[in-house]
């Protein structure tokens, strides 16, 4: 049940006048709150899924985070639903929780870890950095350790192989895609690819028509968020055959949520990749 709106602030104040404090504490955190869905599966890869208390609305992986309780969006949190959590530890990222958000939780005294990893090696160090925070360190060393091992043994597969143009589509109206300072383009790249707005000056950036038409990509990605937005990138690129990648049939949609999320299924993201940007190396699709 929803608290009235005059108790509900009366518990923010009573919050913030506990004092609890909204820097990091030593001790290991026993009710945590997870502010987006690639933070919730770095939390279930350290084994860390039952002490979860609530995440974000997206937050569908494993399939068992969808039963946590759900605090809003990561871009537009229920403070009321959070502070009903009780939680001693919020973690969220710089990319995606907008800053005043996360400002009103620690004013309220809720500790908040931020990661930002825009690079599979960012992305390892913040899974350490978690596993430190929650007191699993070996664990998530150990974990990390593992996971650039794959990493590593898939990206020197390609490391010799001709490069092909990628262009990743992340909206179709308007146009979007990422540059070089993304996890994203971090993945293209280690998949063996070049990325065809890589150099434009906004992490995600407009793209125009003739931006592709005359860069001639010879592979197009599809990161629809829903099935109706698949089917409009399907129906839209047919049409330009000029595009080699459009001509020789390499247009893909894949999974956005596998691609987007920096988080421990890095691995299985290249896996994904490679054999479309290398069709000889066809053993490591799924």
């Amino acid at each position: 049940m929803r608290l009235p709106r005059f108790l509900f602030f009366c518990s923010l104040l009573l919050a913030v006048s506990a004092g609890r404090p909204a820097e990091l504490s030593d001790s290991p955190p026993q009710r945590i709150l997870s502010l987006a869905p690639n933070v919730t599966e770095m939390l279930y890869f350290l084994g860390l899924g039952d002490r979860v208390v609530g995440v974000t609305q997206f937050s569908d992986y494993p399939p068992e985070a969808r039963r946590k309780p759900k605090v809003g969006s990561f871009v537009r949190l229920n403070l009321e639903r959070i502070l009903s959590l009780k939680p001693d530890l919020a973690i969220g990222t710089a990319d995606g929780n907008p800053a005043p958000q996360i400002a009103r939780l620690q004013e309220l005294g809720i500790p908040v870890l931020r990661i930002d990893p825009r690079t599979l090696p960012q992305m390892l160090e913040s899974l350490v950095r978690i596993g430190v925070r929650t007191g699993v360190p070996d664990e998530a060393r150990a974990r990390a350790r593992a996971l650039r091992e794959r990493i590593e043994a898939l990206t020197a597969r390609v490391r010799d192989l001709p490069k092909p143009l990628v262009f990743l589509q992340l909206s179709l109206k308007p146009l979007i895609s990422a540059n070089k300072n993304t996890y994203l383009n971090d993945l293209i790249e280690r998949a063996g690819g070049r990325n065809l707005t890589r150099d434009l000056p906004s992490p995600y950036p407009r793209v125009s028509l003739e931006t592709v038409l005359t860069g001639k990509p010879e592979i197009l990605l599809i990161l629809a968020q829903s099935p109706r937005a698949e089917k409009a990138a399907r129906i839209f690129w047919p049409r330009w055959r000029r595009i080699p990648a459009v001509r020789d049939g390499r247009v893909y949609a894949l999974d956005a949520d596998l691609l987007t999320r920096p988080g421990p299924r890095a691995p299985e993201a290249l896996e994904r990749l490679i054999p479309l940007f290398h069709p000889e190396l066809s053993d490591l699709e799924p």
